[in-house]
């Protein structure tokens, strides 16, 4: 487990590697819009509507709620321009179409845009022929397995969706609110092909978002994660691997990741690519994923622990006869490069037929009570506070303390049953509003949501009853 310890080392600028190979997790389109009641006034309470945060209600105000509570996913941007420069003629597309070319990232920020990010994560050691690599070699892998359906978990800002459509193969794009709130229009202006890809926001750990964001979707499945599994605490990352294994047991298909396997072929193509003394030293101290997937010696008995078999396959199979951000380098060099991607491999899962399938529950409603009395605020919480409904809670928490702050928040979670990182962050904001230790207080935890806490460290700054 990860928990609050992940959200500050997930943002910590030492922590080099893992932020750039993030494109992370999920949203929702206006098709899909979730369903939220809050209530707020007096003790008894009051139905309130809120502004949906997706679709044509993505305003700037609503992408930053999404980004406090997801504080990585924007470095998905570095993965398109790595492939626009590449010559990838639909990423270049896309780079336009989404005002990537003009600096701009999606929201203002205090700090560097998104064009100066990726012009310092360039500088990286093979930072962009890894970009390169995956994705092409990913690419290939799919086609070659001529499964009719594909599946981005996370999709990013990946031209994929466009080159899938165009040549007939079903496309499905998940990520998180922001980022298929300009995909999904963009994608739609620019695909030439008779199969639209299909973009939704879904939680990964939330198994009815998943599923509703494939209806209508046909034959086998061919799900890719890349720049996610890396960031999940264990509850998380077991969550991931329940829900795919139940999409997998309904359609047929495989699961592909790469992720375990990035950190050291990055660093292998790296000293490829440096002659001997001249590497530029790295940041030390990067923390490393803490969920069991990215322990070695753990990874593949984990896999089988959850109901998975397993094969592996080298990425160096699928990649295309050059690397065009290779193509600086000598040849010896670009030689030397490609070899040590033999190492690195993806892992192909497919659910045992024989496994225990985890009961999965389709209630997807998430709802919120708020009423305040003295100096306190008091919250209610029923369903998930994950990726998907974080923002809502943190939206609502904001609208109460712009009428007047309070020195106490009070929040009755029996009725919640699974809280993720997201749900952690505006916690940890609460936390922060109030200087005073125990000011935060949290009630009738179930076994799940107390794990949660108690592991992430977060019982040392709240008061829990």
């Amino acid at each position: 487990m990860v928990g609050l310890r992940t959200c500050y080392k997930t943002l910590h600028p030492r922590n080099w590697l893992m932020i750039l190979f993030v494109m992370v997790l999920f949203p929702m389109t206006r098709s899909q819009k979730r369903r939220c009641k809050t209530a707020t006034g007096s003790a008894a309470g009051r139905s309130s509507g809120r502004e949906d945060i997706t679709g044509e209600n993505m305003t700037i105000q609503n992408i930053k709620l999404l980004e406090e509570v997801n504080p990585v996913f924007t470095t998905a941007q570095a993965c398109l321009l790595v492939m626009a420069e590449a010559g990838d003629a639909d990423a270049e597309k896309l780079v336009s179409k989404l005002g990537f070319d003009r600096g701009i990232a999606s929201v203002e920020r205090d700090a560097l845009t998104e064009i100066e990010k990726f012009q310092r994560m360039k500088k990286i050691p093979g930072f962009t022929t890894m970009i390169e690599a995956r994705f092409t070699a990913s690419t290939g892998l799919i086609r070659s397995s001529r499964i009719g359906t594909a599946v981005d978990l996370p999709c990013g800002y990946t031209p994929r969706g466009l080159q899938f459509s165009q040549s007939g193969t079903a496309y499905y794009g998940l990520d998180l609110p922001a980022v298929i709130g300009a995909m999904d229009p963009a994608c739609r202006e620019l695909y030439r092909g008779e199969t639209p890809p299909h973009y939704h926001a879904v939680d990964a750990t939330n198994y009815d978002s998943l599923r509703s964001a494939l209806n209508g979707a046909k034959g086998e499945l061919f799900i890719t994660t890349e720049g996610l599994l890396m960031y999940l605490t264990q509850s998380e990352l077991e969550e991931v691997f329940y829900n795919i294994s139940g999409l997998l047991e309904e359609y047929g298909g495989h699961w592909v990741t790469t992720d375990n396997m990035i950190v050291t072929a990055q660093e292998k193509v790296a000293h490829a690519l440096c002659p001997e003394g001249t590497m530029p030293p790295m940041p030390a101290n990067a923390p490393k994923p803490e969920n069991i997937f990215f322990d070695p010696g753990q990874a593949e008995t984990f896999v089988k622990n959850m109901g998975f078999t397993l094969k592996k396959t080298a990425v160096y199979d699928y990649l295309p006869e050059r690397l065009n951000t290779l193509g600086r380098y000598p040849e010896e060099v670009q030689k030397r490069a490609r070899e040590a991607l033999r190492e690195m491999y993806f892992w192909i899962m497919q659910p045992d037929r024989a496994s225990v399938k985890k009961h999965i529950d389709s209630n997807n409603r998430f709802e919120i009570t708020s009423r305040k009395a003295g100096h306190t605020q008091f919250l209610s919480l029923r369903g998930r506070l994950d990726t998907l409904t974080a923002p809502d809670l943190l939206a609502l928490y904001r609208e109460e303390n712009e009428k007047g702050s309070s020195d106490r928040v009070d929040i009755d979670m029996k009725n919640l049953e699974y809280i993720s990182s997201a749900g952690l962050r505006v916690l940890l904001i609460m936390v922060k509003d109030r200087p005073e230790q125990g000011s935060v207080t949290l009630r009738g935890l179930n076994s799940t949501v107390k794990a949660v806490i108690m592991d992430s460290g977060f019982d040392g700054l709240v008061r829990t009853v």
